[in-house]
């Protein structure tokens, strides 16, 4: 059961930069990652570029991103590729997608947010991220590069 000030992000299977026409066209908050093929055909993740929100997340990053040539910058700087997860959030108001959007910036820190805050100016928050239990991935644990799994966000002053 989710309080108030708790929220829990299921994130789904990743879709690479030629399949993002499988995201999803709901709203949720979106994570874009530099990623390696491996020789099984998975992905390894290198690093968290850039997160956001949406209505509409295929739409969102389906080439019309405004970051899209930074992030194939930070890819081919890491030899990999532009990986996307979805996450849908338990809440979903328009204002608790803020909220936790804010929240993940704040503690991740992706290099390509130039928002990236500097404080946090929402009620303490307790984020949650779990996989999605319809994953197809044989692991069921979010890349390293997601970093904490359960970690709580502290309002910080202007």
């Amino acid at each position: 059961m989710n309080h108030a000030n708790e929220f829990t992000i299921t994130i789904h299977n990743p879709v690479t930069e030629l399949r993002k026409d499988l995201l999803p066209d709901d709203k949720g908050v979106y994570f874009i990652c530099s990623a390696q093929r491996k020789e099984n055909g998975h992905y390894l993740i290198i690093r968290l570029l850039y997160i956001g929100r949406s209505n509409d997340v295929k739409d969102r990053v389906n080439g019309k991103h405004h970051k899209h040539n930074e992030i194939l910058k930070e890819c081919k700087q890491d030899k990999g590729v532009p990986v996307y997860y979805y996450g849908s959030i338990e809440p979903d108001t328009n204002e608790d997608i803020a909220r936790v959007e804010a929240a993940l910036i704040f503690s991740k820190n992706p290099i390509l947010n130039d928002t990236a805050n500097k404080d946090f100016h929402h009620p303490n928050t307790r984020i949650v991220l779990k996989r999605s239990q319809s994953s197809s991935q044989s692991n069921k644990k979010l890349p390293k590069a997601f970093g904490d799994t359960v970690f709580l966000v502290c309002r910080t002053e202007k």
